[in-house]
């Protein structure tokens, strides 16, 4: 007796389950076997919800065991070791709060100011302050359940049980608790703690005092060691949190995140995978939406792809994914796909890849920049960027999430350094379009050149070619570029959309000479060699409903969206045979003659 092994309280649990005409002594093996098997595919009681056995009786299970024990064990034939699955699910999910399934924001359910009745006013008060309603936050639990966003095969997808450990770093700089502490509790909560070591908080020296006590009191209390707050002597900006953060990591791979998201299950183990099959890969997850105004949550399309626009900013490709990958993807919902850039809030990266290939270009103010200079300098140094579908982040969409003086100074310093060290000659198109940083003084570049050389980056050019190849050069994919100016009135073509993030509406106004003014680039168009009038990514064509009318639509060379330049400086539209005249301070579309109003010159792009 005294050999024999007393059953664990999960195996006393498991024993209440199996049926009682099977002889106890067998029931004790297989009891053995589920637990052991548990253990293997990380199914513990530890890990589920508080009330998993709330309505188990414990005793009536110890009152059996003294009778099981003193039953001969039998001679069991064994005739192979147990199989040791090699892969598990993704679905990993649990939670220590008890909350209605109908509580405030659970699975995502929205809160819009007028939920709030009489405080309505105040919640839009506060979200004018906040640019979120932080008082919709306030009353949703930090672990709410959020809805699957996953496909099938995602959920079904079984992932190597030994992954890379990861430690999450989280930037902040005065943000709510609320939203921080439900960034953090989703982490928790949907990563397996053998792959997730630690999260780390990266304190930029907040001024708001929740982020001071209250936040070290909950993490202590809640959280032990498995978050570690670090503080900032002053606030100097995003980046240098996130590189504050990543020196202190100690893990296999850094998971950066931005401090306003929720995780959503499954989202950990797809970014994992994919760095383990290759160390120089940047696996970022799907970005969802959760909206400010009422932290509802939507999902992004699977197929979103990131680009740029010559004033280097960030864009999200609008016609979805690049050429080359729609020919090489098969199932866009679920093979992860390659993005020429990335957001650069959220993603995950191998440590010693991310010192190696230069991790951020320190001299880097406030933020802005960095994630372009990240992907160009990825790209072109041997590494590869990916969007992964079965992980997806859920992210408040703020207007202003990181205030930093003169910020929009700030992205112009970092872009016009990142332009010197890596675009090459193609920084020309980033000093037409931001002509003020030409010659203007940005730093000491000479270590982030050195990276690109001990690294034998590629060219810029490559990256266009073999990243992003149907990315619009104007002086080099067009018949002619520059200003368009009318004859009759002397007026130009002008947008009013300078970054094409959208659409526009397009007008005449005075003809900018004066090439260092931003607003220069307002009055920049292209004749493509595929004959489109065009900017970089909209083009000009007639308005389905109103043919007499100019509207902007996302370039496609198969759309027909085509324009003839005549020998008599004419812009002849293909699709409604009318010309491009001059009508007041508008253009229209109007019936071809050989007015004045009807002929425009091309008048060079300055500095191209």
């Amino acid at each position: 007796m005294k050999n024999r092994k007393i059953p664990s309280a999960q195996e006393r649990r498991t024993l209440a389950i199996i049926p009682r005409r099977i002889p106890k002594t067998l029931a004790v093996v297989i009891a053995t076997v589920i637990v052991g098997g548990s253990a293997l595919l990380g199914i513990r009681a530890s890990q589920r919800p508080q009330t998993q056995f709330a309505d188990h009786n414990d005793d009536a299970v110890n009152n059996q065991i003294p009778e099981i024990l003193n039953l001969p064990v039998p001679n069991l034939a064994v005739s192979s070791p147990a199989v040791v699955p090699v892969g598990r699910t993704a679905n990993y999910e649990t939670r220590s709060d008890i909350v209605p399934e109908n509580g405030p924001g659970e699975l995502a359910v929205a809160m819009p100011f007028l939920s709030f009745k009489n405080k309505a006013m105040e919640a839009e008060a506060v979200f004018k302050k906040e640019t979120f309603n932080l008082m919709a936050s306030d009353l949703i639990s930090l672990q709410r359940k959020l809805p699957e966003q996953r496909g099938a095969k995602c959920r079904d997808e079984k992932y190597d049980v030994s992954l890379p450990t990861a430690t999450v770093i989280i930037a902040f700089y005065n943000e709510p608790l609320s939203t921080l502490l439900r960034t953090v509790w989703s982490v928790i909560n949907r990563s397996r703690p053998e792959h997730l070591l630690e999260v780390l908080l990266v304190d930029d020296a907040s001024e708001r005092e929740e982020n001071k006590a209250d936040l070290d009191n909950y993490v202590s209390s809640h959280f032990g060691t498995r978050v570690r707050i670090l503080r900032q002597p002053a606030h100097k900006g995003l980046i240098q949190g996130k590189l504050a953060g990543a020196r202190n990591a100690t893990t296999e791979v850094l998971v950066f995140l931005d401090s306003h998201c929720e995780v959503n299950v499954g989202w950990l183990e797809p970014l994992l995978a994919r760095i383990k099959t290759n160390r120089k890969l940047v696996a970022c997850p799907m970005v969802d939406t959760i909206r400010a105004e009422d932290m509802s949550y939507t999902p992004s399309a699977n197929w979103a792809t990131g680009l740029f626009t010559w004033s280097l900013y960030y864009k999200w490709g609008p016609v979805g994914l690049t050429a080359a990958e729609k020919k090489r993807i098969g199932d866009a919902d679920f093979e992860p796909h390659k993005t020429p850039t990335f957001p650069g809030g959220l993603f995950a990266m191998d440590r010693k890849w991310f010192f190696e290939v230069g991790s951020y270009d320190e001299q880097m103010e406030g933020w802005g920049g960095e994630n372009l200079e990240m992907s160009f300098r990825v790209w072109m140094c041997g590494g590869v960027l990916e969007f992964i579908p079965c992980s997806r982040v859920g992210h408040i969409s703020r207007t202003h999430t990181y205030n930093f003086a003169d910020e929009d100074r700030n992205h112009q310093v970092n872009s016009a350094r990142l332009a010197e060290v890596w675009m090459d000659d193609y920084k020309r198109h980033f000093y037409v379009a931001r002509p003020a940083m030409k010659g203007a003084p940005i730093g000491n570049l000479s270590s982030r050149v050195a990276i690109r050389e001990n690294l034998h980056c590629k060219s810029f050019k490559w990256f266009l070619e073999n990243v992003f190849a149907e990315k619009f050069v104007p002086d080099e994919h067009s018949k002619k570029n520059g200003q368009i100016r009318n004859n009759g009135t002397h007026y130009c073509l002008h947008t009013n959309t300078p970054d094409e993030h959208s659409g526009s509406e397009f007008s005449i106004k005075p003809c900018i000479t004066d090439s260092k003014r931003r607003d220069y680039l307002l009055q920049l168009f292209s004749l493509s060699v595929d004959d489109e009038l065009r900017r970089e990514e909209w083009c000009l064509d007639a308005d389905s409903r109103v043919p007499t009318k100019l509207n902007p639509y996302v370039c496609d060379v198969n759309s027909h969206r085509h324009w003839t330049y005549t020998t008599n400086l004419q812009l002849r539209n293909s699709q409604t045979g009318k010309c491009l005249g001059a009508r007041g301070d508008q253009a229209d579309l109007q019936p071809c003659s050989d007015g004045p109003n009807q002929k425009w010159e091309f008048l060079p792009t300055q500095g191209l």
